[in-house]
């Protein structure tokens, strides 16, 4: 396998064609990649270059005018042009200096060739080069595959993943992972340990270096990146093609451990029902989940549940769907342990970051699994879920998924009302199945609401609707009114009739309380007897 596939200016210079070529001007320079050869006697290129051009001329229509001169060499450098080759036929011109000068600022390769030499030979010769290089870059890519997909059925094979990437580019090689320490490979020079650690610091390079990158995706997320940093315009296409390839050899890679590791985890669900049970002890759960989840003591825990349908298990029973949402999770800063209770498919997500922010990060981590679900599903199928209430002790976990499963039910009797996941943006609403077993609903309507209710039935009226959005908007007429589609006078008269059914002092605390709160026990109730 042979690493100079790439052609530099450098190289040009060896052959025999340069023998009386001469560098002017951007020595710095001579390490540009050759891509191409090409002759122009034109002053105006920026149209005709893609970048890598070798430039051959004998300006022999400009060679006198200094403004069209540097007009033409900046375009050439603009362009991304290699290098700019000059023969003065005859030899009777010298190159300004201005030009010279110029160049030599931009490291751009001045060459100046002082005998006579055919073109046509030069393009020849080194575009036969190119092309043999061309292959020799395929058969040596070839190669680079066949090797790490051996090495992909070999254990553990990450290191010599990079080993082998590292053997075809010239430069520092670099695997940053989105968690954890970074895989330097690099020559030990104290030149070099001062670049890798400027870019591992602040993610920059000093002058005279670039970067090349490469994610290492797996199941549309990035888990690491490939970092190349190299001399700048040194990068061949072929150091970038073995990037790719690695890249993507690490992330097989790193798929093929996600799919192991979750089915490991798909073997504890003995242990996590007795965890559900709560048949463990606060201190056997510590040591379990650093035994078996490699977590010191977390900062507490909380359950996510999904809701009960056709799509939602199909989805949470595959591992594409754990994989992609334990990477998602554990970007916000928790660690995702999966469970089935009863068919139903639950996220146990264990906070590996302090407590105080945990909803914020939780919530835009759940938004973004329902994206991503929302992106893989048919139109109109929804993602539900409901989120429990945090648990600062382990053992209460089960306590966690009680209230999830609250929150599951409010959404779907009461979902105008439910619009956070949350158990702890339900304030009142929680109250609702508890006070249920005990008649005290139905009571609540019956002795806040029914006049108005009674009265609906009997007038085919809105009364009832005009109350819960009186309500709502803080008893604003003008607002009632917009919503309701009518004029302020009809208003006044529902209002009237309201005062009149429920009594002067309706919207005075704590009556206007009684009659909100008997409002909700109304929506809750409504929406048990349609579940």
């Amino acid at each position: 396998m042979n690493v100079d596939v790439h052609f530099q200016v450098s190289d040009v210079l060896k052959t025999k064609l340069f023998t009386h070529a001469k560098v002017i001007a951007g020595e710095k320079g001579l390490l540009r990649q050759v891509k191409w050869v090409h002759v122009l006697e034109v002053p105006a290129v920026e149209d005709l270059l893609n970048g890598g051009e070798l430039i051959l001329t004998t300006a022999a229509a400009f060679h006198d005018q200094l403004g069209v001169f540097k007009v033409f060499l900046k375009q050439l450098i603009d362009s991304g042009a290699a290098g700019l080759c000059i023969e003065f036929v005859p030899l009777r011109f010298d190159v300004p200096k201005e030009l010279i000068a110029y160049a030599e600022e931009r490291d751009f390769p001045l060459i100046l060739f002082t005998k006579e030499v055919k073109f046509v030979n030069i393009t020849q010769h080194l575009h036969t080069m190119l092309i043999e290089r061309q292959y020799q870059m395929m058969a040596d890519l070839e190669a680079l595959s066949s090797k790490l997909n051996e090495l992909l059925l070999t254990p553990h094979p990450q290191m010599d993943i990079l080993d082998q990437v590292y053997k075809h580019i010239k430069g520092i090689l670099l695997l940053i992972p989105v968690q954890g320490e970074a895989i330097i490979l690099s020559d030990a020079s104290k030149r070099i340990e001062e670049v890798v650690m400027n870019y591992v610091q602040h993610a920059s390079v000093p002058k005279g270096y670039e970067v090349y990158q490469k994610p290492v995706l797996a199941l549309k997320q990035t888990f690491a990146d490939l970092v190349l940093i190299h001399q700048s315009n040194t990068l061949s296409e072929f150091e970038m093609l073995v990037m790719d390839k690695g890249a993507n050899a690490l992330a097989q890679q790193t798929l093929r451990e996600l799919y192991t590791e979750e089915l490991k985890k798909t073997k504890e669900n003995d242990w996590l029902q007795k965890w559900f049970n709560e048949e463990h002890t606060e201190r056997d759960i510590i040591e379990h989940l650093e035994e078996t989840e490699g977590l010191k003591k977390p900062f507490g825990c909380v359950v996510m549940l999904f809701q009960k349908n056709h799509q939602i298990e199909e989805i949470t029973g595959n591992l594409y769907f754990l994989v992609s949402c334990r990477s998602i999770f554990q970007r916000a800063g928790f660690h995702l342990v999966s469970y089935e209770h009863r068919g139903q498919a639950m996220f146990i997500l264990l906070n590996t970051r302090k407590p105080a922010d945990w909803k914020e990060r939780a919530e835009k981590a759940a938004n973004e699994i329902k994206q991503s679900f929302t992106r893989e599903q048919h139109h109109g199928t929804v993602m539900n879920f409901g989120i429990g209430r945090y648990c600062n002790q382990f053992q209460h976990m089960s306590k966690s998924y009680q209230t999830a499963k609250e929150v599951l039910h409010l959404k779907k009797v009461m979902p105008h009302r439910v619009k956070s996941p949350f158990y702890q943006d339900l304030h009142m609403l929680c109250l609702m199945p508890i006070m249920k077993e005990s008649d005290v609903l139905e009571c609540m309507v019956k002795e806040y609401l029914e006049p108005v209710i009674l009265y609906d039935k009997q007038n085919s009226s809105r009364l009832y609707q005009t109350l819960n959005i009186f309500l709502q908007t803080n008893g604003s007429k003008k607002e009632t009114a917009s919503q309701l589609y009518i004029v302020r006078q009809t208003l006044y008269h529902r209002l009237d009739k309201l005062y009149a059914l429920l009594g002067e002092d309706m919207m005075q605390a704590p009556k206007r309380q009684a009659i909100e709160f008997a409002i909700l026990s109304n929506e809750f109730l409504q929406g048990n007897r349609h579940e």
